[in-house]
This record gives C-alpha cells, sequence and structure tokens, in this order.
C-alpha cells in the first residue's frame, strides 16, 4: 500500500532525536526545518564555531526509495536511522573534514552526496607506535619532527594520504602542532602529486583543527596557492588563514 509520509511528523521527530543524539556525542543542534522536499539542519559539532548545515531529502510515500531503503515500520523508525543515525555516523567519521562545502547566509552546508570510496586516495591518521612511521620514513616523508611533537604532547594531527589502487603509495603527509597562539602545520608531499591530494590533505587538517577549537593555522614553507584558499602572508612572509574570519 502506497501511504504518504506526514512531513509535520517527521520534522517534530528530526528535532526531538537530534536534541538528545546520544551520550558523548558534541553535536548542539541550531535548528531544523523542511523546505522543498528536504530536511535542512543546522548545528555547532565539537569545537567548532562554524554553524554547520546538512541536508536530507524526505520520502514522499512509502514506495519512494528514500523510504524503502531503510525498510522502516514507522516514522519514527524512518528518522532514527535516516536521519539521527546516518548524521550522526558521518559526522563521527569525519565528514567536516572531507565533504564538500558551499557557504550561504552564514551556514556551511556540507554534501552527504559524495562518495569517498570512489576517491582515487584516502586520508589516514598515523597511528601511534613505529609501523605508520617506518612507513613513511621508506617512503621518503619526514616523521621525525612530528614524532617529537607527539611525545611532547603538542602534536594536534598527523596524517597521510594514500592511493586506493594497489600499489598503495602514499602520496602525502600533513602534520599540525599547536603554537603560540596558533596552529602550525608542516606539509610533505610527493614529487609529481597533483594539486587535489596537497589541498585535500590541507583541507582534512584545517578543517579537523578548527574541530578542536582552533581558529588560526599558519603555514610555512607552504606553496603559494595557498593564497587562494583563504591564506594571507604575514609581515615575515609566513603564509596565515584565520578561519574565524574567513
Amino acid at each position: 500500500m502506497d501511504e504518504s509520509i506526514d512531513v509535520r511528523e517527521v520534522l517534530s521527530l528530526a528535532k526531538e532525536k537530534l536534541e538528545h543524539p546520544g551520550a558523548g556525542v558534541e553535536f548542539r543542534l541550531r535548528s531544523v526545518v523542511a523546505e522543498a522536499g528536504e530536511l535542512q539542519i543546522t548545528f555547532w559539532w565539537e569545537h567548532n564555531p562554524t554553524i554547520f548545515g546538512v541536508k536530507l531529502a524526505i520520502p514522499n510515500s512509502s514506495r519512494d526509495p528514500i523510504w524503502t531503503r531503510w525498510d522502516p515500520g514507522t516514522i519514527d523508525e524512518w528518522v532514527e536511522y535516516a536521519v539521527r543515525v546516518t548524521v550522526m555516523e558521518e559526522l563521527l567519521t569525519g565528514l567536516t573534514r572531507r565533504a564538500p562545502r558551499s557557504r550561504s547566509e552564514g551556514v556551511t552546508w556540507l554534501d552527504l552526496k559524495e562518495d569517498p570510496a570512489t576517491a582515487a586516495f584516502h586520508i589516514r591518521d598515523v597511528e601511534p607506535g613505529d609501523s605508520d612511521t617506518r612507513r613513511l620514513q621508506a617512503a621518503g616523508f619526514e616523521a621525525a619532527r612530528p614524532q617529537t611533537v607527539r611525545e611532547e604532547g603538542r602534536l594536534l594531527l598527523w596524517r597521510y594520504a594514500i592511493s586506493t589502487d594497489q600499489s598503495g603509495h602514499i602520496l602525502g603527509a600533513i602534520s599540525v602542532e599547536s603554537g603560540d597562539p596558533p596552529a602550525v602545520c608542516s606539509f610533505d608531499v610527493a614529487s609529481g602529486v597533483t594539486h587535489e591530494v596537497t589541498r585535500a590533505l590541507l583541507m582534512d587538517a584545517v578543517h579537523a583543527v578548527e574541530d578542536l577549537g582552533w581558529s588560526t593555522v599558519v603555514a610555512h614553507h607552504g606553496p603559494e596557492w595557498l593564497t587562494s584558499w583563504g591564506f594571507a602572508a604575514d609581515d615575515a612572509g609566513v603564509l596565515v588563514l584565520d578561519s574565524s574570519s574567513s
């Protein structure tokens, strides 16, 4: 039987569930509205002052693929899995770092439609211990300083890009350490690596440290094209990004 979906009930349940997303989840709901067949959800995530937003399609009926893919018995069940669980899982697996963004009226909208499985490379954390460190060094990447900074307790993140083909080549790495007061990032990319990889590493790093509450990032010896992405050279020629004003 083809039954219509009560949008008002979807909206009410979405608000209720997102106001209480789960224990230990640093998600603060700002608003939920239903418009043009979509749930438009705005929120704050972790320590990042940015207002983020995501949009989720609302099913038209019980035969709509948006509904049937979850095989729910009730609207409450659909909202639980298609909205609350989906949004929380995406955020907890790095949505604010990896998703394409657009900005409108003070909200940074994150695209949930991008499929990271189709990417030519993945970005991973350099895990504590010798395995990842040795692998980076064997591939010719700097590992001594990030390792030292980690031991000092000042390492905010250390990540690398690895190709998704059978070769599994490491394409580049980035580390960010706490400074006084800005966060300081260092690039290390392989010769011939595409601009796309470098940009992805940078975006991932900047968005991650924003989530940790840092609004200023500096890049010593960064590529000149960073100026096209919001970095500005200070009097000493150091490239600085103040995300609180961007």
